[in-house]
């Protein structure tokens, strides 16, 4: 019996077995898989969802379990994620200092973004290290914890999608340059180059570069670190040319 644990998911699945017997099949042998230790897997991710006030996203997963005949090893894949949020909402917690107002909706969100993508821990590592670039905007310069810069700086693009912050595809490399970025930025004077600092910081996230191979990328993470070393030290009419340099370097794309 499904019906208690997966009230929706069931009823649609018996409306369409009185319509349709001989098309659910699959389904009806699906919901007899789901011995008690499935169940007890699927009340786990409820419990897990509903402590990080997902209870909704859980409640659209399970609407149509029988129906997508969802694996236990999907399931399993949920609650790591969930697991691997509680731990990141733990840690981050204790950096919200005067935000606490609004940490709890920004962290909700993290782990609304994480549960739909299936992020690992390591994700949520690699937003903690993006994410400290961020108070570098003079939007986020308020915020500390992890999740609220993050939501600041454009949450949106901490994904693992194409050309975004978390691509797979780009093994991490955001991740890996953000100290350099932060070393970058922090080289400016702040009293001269504000502009410049807000630009860099902000096209990081844009995110920085996402046309180029990792070779071009590396090239171009080297040559801002060498172009802000001549423009920290510059004078007029140099720095013109430099900032311009700056500029350029910024917007460049790469070969898509």
């Amino acid at each position: 019996n499904t019906r208690a644990l997966l009230p929706q998911s069931t009823n649609a699945w018996l409306d369409d077995l009185a319509t349709a017997p001989a098309a659910q099949k699959d389904r009806a042998a699906y919901a007899k898989s789901l011995d008690a230790d499935a169940k007890a897997q699927i009340k786990t991710f409820t419990d897990k969802a509903a402590a990080l006030d997902l209870g909704g996203e859980a409640a659209t997963r399970l609407a149509t379990m029988i129906q997508d005949q969802t694996p236990p090893a999907t399931v399993a894949g949920w609650i790591a994620t969930l697991d691997a949020s509680a731990a990141f909402k733990a840690r981050d917690a204790t950096k919200a200092g005067e935000m606490k107002f609004t940490f709890e909706s920004d962290v909700r969100a993290v782990a609304r973004q994480a549960l739909a993508e299936a992020w690992t821990s390591a994700d949520l590592a690699a937003l903690e290290a993006l994410a400290a670039v961020a108070p570098r905007q003079l939007a986020c310069a308020h915020d500390t914890a992890a999740a609220s810069l993050a939501r600041c700086a454009g949450l949106a693009h901490f994904s693992r999608a194409k050309g975004e912050l978390l691509d797979p595809a780009t093994g991490g490399r955001y991740a890996a340059a953000a100290p350099d970025v932060l070393r970058a930025i922090d080289a400016l004077p702040e009293n001269d180059f504000t502009t410049q600092r807000w630009d860099i910081a902000r096209a990081f996230f844009g995110p920085l570069w996402a046309g180029c191979d990792d070779a071009a990328f590396a090239q171009n993470r080297a040559a801002l670190a060498d172009l802000v070393k001549s423009l920290a030290g510059s004078d007029y009419p140099a720095r013109f040319d430099l900032q311009r340099r700056l500029g350029d370097l910024l917007e460049k794309k790469c070969a898509p």
